[in-house]
């Protein structure tokens, strides 16, 4: 019987083999979490964030300034709106942890009649959007605005952080 060869090579895949399936079952325990009729009101979509962020940014010693106005808290959001805004804010936030270097991240939510504005700012090292047109989750969360009948503001230079951002009519929006 041949004897099986434990290399580095073999340890990175089945690395990067459980990360793939922990994000694959986070993004199913979001979309499980947007679908659930009692997750409409506001404070549980800011209640999600804020796990999302303690999550994927404190836990790295990132720290959080999170601001709330307005009356998010509020607003009742149909699931479609949940789903994709969940999914917006979650990548943004994991960009900011994995890729920025950023030492804080400041994350508001505000509301203005039925216009919800989310955005993520981190001071971390930036980077050149029209250089990644589709990198870091870029392409998804441009579709994700879109379907929120929306456009995803991404501003970012390298050497000045990054900020993502999304303003959205609750008004437009049907399950």
């Amino acid at each position: 019987a041949g004897s099986f060869k434990h290399d580095g090579d073999i340890d990175t895949l089945l690395a990067r083999i459980g990360e793939t399936s922990s994000e694959s079952l986070r993004s199913i325990s979001d979309i499980v979490w947007a679908i659930d009729p009692k997750n409409d009101q506001g404070d549980a979509l800011v209640k999600r964030m804020r796990r999302i962020a303690n999550e994927l940014l404190e836990s790295k010693g990132i720290e959080v300034d999170f601001d709330v106005s307005g009356g998010v808290e509020d607003l009742k959001l149909p699931m479609n709106a949940r789903k994709e805004i969940v999914l917006i804010f979650k990548e943004a936030v994991h960009n900011a942890s994995k890729y920025s270097g950023a030492s804080t991240v400041r994350i508001t939510l505000n509301r203005t009649g039925a216009l919800l504005g989310m955005t993520i700012t981190d001071d971390g090292s930036g980077f050149e959007p029209q250089l990644h047109p589709d990198g870091h989750g870029l392409g998804s969360m441009t579709r994700r605005a879109k379907a929120l009948g929306t456009v995803l503001d991404l501003r970012s230079t390298p050497g000045t952080g990054t900020t993502v951002g999304v303003r959205i009519d609750i008004t437009g929006i049907r399950d």
